[in-house]
């Protein structure tokens, strides 16, 4: 990453970082540099993100693929329309999905399972992939393709 453009005030100094990858590492660094408190960014708050990552190796072994995972997930998370049920004029999907408690705790996504195509068995997601949940920003901001992020903060007294 690389400086594109700072200004700087009386009190108030900040800085555009631009580049390829992610600016967190610089943009932690930045107010250490110059002495800044109150530091903010034009990324907004952190989000969490649920982080799958398959084995291939141990979806191999239990014959389960990375579609039959994602066909699991996308049922079991956000739901997957089995019919559609009339009234009327009205067509209202019927949904198939997990409830919304085990929707939201990590340890009963882990625990979910996952049909495969090919053999009709259900194996847990926690034997076939990694799961955590991780930080990422809300927003990523671009300018001609690079990520850039907006780094400010005010000059600590001293």
């Amino acid at each position: 990453f690389h400086a594109t453009n700072w200004a700087y005030g009386a009190q108030y100094m900040e800085l555009d970082l631009g580049g390829y990858g992610t600016p967190t590492a610089v943009r932690d660094l930045y107010p250490a540099a110059f002495s800044l408190v109150n530091i903010a960014d034009d990324w907004g708050p952190w989000t969490k993100k649920l982080e799958v990552r398959i084995d291939q190796a141990r979806a191999r072994r239990a014959g389960v693929t990375s579609q039959d995972v994602a066909v699991s997930l996308q049922s079991g998370m956000s739901g997957l329309t089995v019919t559609e049920y009339r009234e009327g004029d009205k067509i209202i999907p019927v949904m198939l999905r997990s409830v919304a408690a085990d929707r939201q705790d990590v340890d009963k996504i882990a625990s979910m399972n996952v049909y495969s195509q090919a053999s009709g068995r259900s194996v847990p997601l926690e034997q076939l992939a990694d799961i955590e949940m991780v930080w990422q920003a809300s927003k990523i901001l671009r300018r001609d393709a690079l990520r850039m992020v907006t780094v400010g903060g005010r000059l600590a007294p001293g």
